[in-house]
């Protein structure tokens, strides 16, 4: 695929996800607002409440339904169930033995936001289970930033190369995918 081919579907993709910078267009605002609209009507009085004694949550309950798999063991099992050396996997994500080791040794390792996506990109994964593992790992692909959108893009598209995000990330002013760790 051609890169402005690419960058036409890339915008094309923005347009349709990315929800952050709106444009609003004040003076058109302006000449369709009432002046009878006061401002302190806008917004209703807070109402503090506090919960019935029934609804006061346990929180202990709460952890022990949500607890689930550390993105080390997520990473690992998705690793072993891709019938790939983890070498292969590591090398592909651009990153050295000793990180990979460090995730493999630590169950409640934390790894960067693009660490997390550039194991993403080497297991080839969808668009649910990258979102699953970044999770794990504490971190999400938000529609209100171009950066997530585009990485969203590439996912979607299955395009798994990190070189062709990283040109197409810089293309857009974006931070590329580079300090991991």
């Amino acid at each position: 695929m051609r890169r402005k081919e690419l960058q036409a579907l890339i915008d094309k993709y923005i347009a349709e996800h990315f929800t952050g910078d709106e444009i609003l267009d004040y003076d058109l605002m302006e000449d369709n607002f009432s002046s009878s609209i006061k401002f302190e009507n806008c917004f209703p009085e807070p109402q503090f409440l506090l919960p019935r004694s029934e609804e006061i949550f346990d929180f202990d309950k709460i952890f022990e339904q949500t607890e689930s798999e550390t993105f080390s063991e997520m990473l690992m099992r998705l690793v072993k169930e891709s019938g790939k050396k983890p070498s292969e996997i590591y090398k592909r994500a651009d990153l050295d033995r000793q990180i990979f080791s460090r995730i493999k040794l630590n169950k409640d390792y934390q790894p960067s936001k693009d660490t997390a996506i550039a194991f993403a990109f080497a297991l080839k994964l969808d668009l649910p289970t990258t979102k699953k593992l970044l999770e794990t790992a504490g971190f999400a692909l938000s529609s209100a930033s171009k950066r997530d959108v585009i990485i969203s893009f590439f996912i979607d598209s299955e395009i798994f190369s990190l070189r062709k995000l990283n040109e197409n990330l810089y293309d857009y002013g974006q931070a590329v995918l580079l300090n991991r760790e």
